[in-house]
């Protein structure tokens, strides 16, 4: 590979806000429209998102993407309805015409960039405006990707998230996903997966980075997040819901996820304000 070339990156010039929220039933956006060259990505991790762009309207699923150009009128609201979560940032650059308007699937290798955004823009760390530009960066060059394969006529990966390359592994995910709120033990897991124990151990860390409770707490954190949207339970139900006996442990969780407690994040669940 030839690396003697100079790169400019323009694609991200400036992060104006990232914000990560959840909202509840019957939330609705009015039709609103921002500045030229002020773009926007929707990512939404819980629910389906409506959103009408120059009416056209397009329906964004959980793991999916969308980029709104600047000046262009648009609206939103959860499916019929229903509470969904999203992540939002508006930046100024300059983005390929092609990537707009389009509802795009995050790969499994994308989710990280995602995940890295959100954190940064709650962490508030030395140099996260940096990263997260990086971030942000990468993100959109992997979606290029992404729909010039399409494009030019090859078959796509399907539009489902965490999944992984080995069938076990998704077996074993399933399993979680199914029993999160149970007494969940690696071992129960390993069992209903048809593998040994030591062997699914490993296979969670080479291929998700993180071990077994890392990530169920992680599952039962992002069913809390959905249930704080209905804005109907207690924090103690949802607790119990999710498979926490203790609150404060629960409490103690949430945070670690999510960077915030769960009373902070029920609170922010109103509309962050616009930057025009």
């Amino acid at each position: 590979m030839d690396l003697n070339y100079t790169i400019t990156p323009s694609i991200v010039e400036k992060i104006l806000f990232v914000t990560h929220k959840g909202k509840k039933r019957d939330f609705q956006r009015p039709l609103h429209i921002h500045l030229p060259l002020r773009h926007e990505m929707f990512f939404v991790d819980y629910g389906k998102m409506i959103l009408t762009a120059n009416g056209v309207t397009s329906e964004i699923g959980p793991g999916e993407c969308i980029f709104i150009p600047g000046a262009v009128e648009h609206a939103f609201t959860g499916d019929s309805g229903s509470p969904f979560n999203y992540l939002n940032i508006m930046f100024r650059g300059e983005v390929p015409q092609y990537l707009f308007g389009k509802a795009l699937p995050v790969k499994h290798k994308c989710m990280d960039l995602i995940e890295k955004l959100k954190q940064e823009s709650t962490q508030e760390y030395q140099y996260c405006h940096e990263i997260m530009g990086c971030c942000l960066t990468e993100l959109i060059y992997h979606l290029l990707r992404q729909v010039e394969f399409s494009v030019a006529g090859k078959r796509p990966e399907p539009p489902k998230i965490q999944r992984y390359q080995s069938d076990i592994l998704n077996r074993a995910m399933a399993v979680v996903a199914d029993r999160y709120s149970t007494h969940l033990s690696l071992k129960q897991i390993s069992r209903a997966a048809g593998i040994g124990e030591s062997r699914l151990r490993q296979l969670f860390k080479i291929e998700t980075g993180e071990n077994f409770t890392t990530l169920l707490h992680r599952q039962r954190i992002a069913i809390a997040q959905h249930l704080l949207c209905e804005g109907v339970f207690s924090l103690k139900d949802i607790s119990n819901a999710v498979g926490y006996q203790s609150t404060s442990f629960f409490f103690k969780v949430f945070k670690r996820v999510t960077g915030m407690t769960p009373k902070t994040y029920s609170g922010s669940l109103g509309e962050p304000a616009e930057k025009q």
